[in-house]
């Protein structure tokens, strides 16, 4: 439901999702794994951006393990861009 955040359900299923935190990890994980940049783009920036920095914090590892290893697609996508604003959000927390 959040492939793309122009569908009028998407908002409200990644602010459900956001509220979940880490229950969700090991499908976010899932995904964020896939070679599907949009869907990475719009998962990070709709739910994760949104999660309570406790949560994130669960991702940190995660996030710059992806971060150091984004393509040539993913970079063009901004998925990198996202990803230093959630990291600077986890690192102000910590």
């Amino acid at each position: 439901w959040i492939q793309d955040m122009n569908w009028p359900i998407a908002p409200k299923i990644a602010q459900f999702l956001s509220n979940l935190g880490v229950e969700c990890k090991k499908e976010i994980l899932k995904i964020l794994s896939t070679g599907d940049s949009m869907t990475k783009y719009w998962l990070l920036s709709s739910v994760l951006y949104n999660m309570d920095l406790k949560s994130l914090q669960e991702f940190k590892l995660e996030l710059t393990e992806l971060y150091e290893t984004l393509n040539k697609q993913e970079l063009e996508d901004g998925i990198d861009k996202v990803i230093l604003e959630i990291l600077e959000k986890v690192n102000s927390y910590s």
